[in-house]
């Protein structure tokens, strides 16, 4: 297996550690405007990167997000950012990353996660199920996610059905 590389929030280095991995995911899904390194550092969100050289292939994001559910809040992983390098696909790499940002949900004090993708079968494959709650930022009823799907893990989870308020934008 390729090695994983994994930056904590708590790093001194990982604003500059952080530099590599954005590139692509700018690649992937490019901004306007440069990704913020300290929003992600604040929200405290890990990262989970293959690398050859220094540069990067693969990568997976996770953080703690509180969401509010007719039962309660919810902690649950918010997983972000899973993106392999376009010429690299098709090696099991993303796979890979997201398994090490699935892995961390006990070190981060959750027992499921939460997010969105454009590719549910890739997901449903790591044990994943779809959910089909309406999902809103607050009094925003707008869907703050910008995938159709969305899904947790593990599938076997309780979770509630209704509304769920993400507390925050999409991820």
């Amino acid at each position: 297996m390729t090695p994983i590389h994994h930056i904590r929030p708590t790093d001194s280095d990982y604003s500059t550690r952080l530099v590599a991995p954005l590139r692509l995911i700018n690649l992937i899904w490019p901004l306007p405007e440069p990704r913020d390194i300290e929003k992600w550092r604040l929200r405290g969100t890990h990262h989970f990167v293959i690398y050859s050289e220094a540069e990067p292939l693969a990568h997976a994001g996770i953080f703690v997000r509180e969401v509010f559910t007719a039962r309660g809040t919810i902690p649950v992983g918010a997983l972000g950012g899973v993106c392999v390098h376009p010429d690299y696909r098709g090696r099991g790499w993303g796979r890979d990353v997201a398994q090490a940002a699935f892995d961390f949900l006990p070190q981060l004090g959750v027992e499921v996660s939460l997010f969105q993708t454009p590719v549910p079968d890739f997901y449903a494959r790591l044990g994943a199920r779809l959910v089909s709650n309406r999902f809103h930022n607050g009094s925003n009823p707008a869907d703050p996610f910008m995938d159709v799907y969305k899904m947790i893990l593990p599938a076997s989870f309780d979770w509630p059905e209704g509304d769920i308020d993400i507390n925050g934008p999409g991820y």
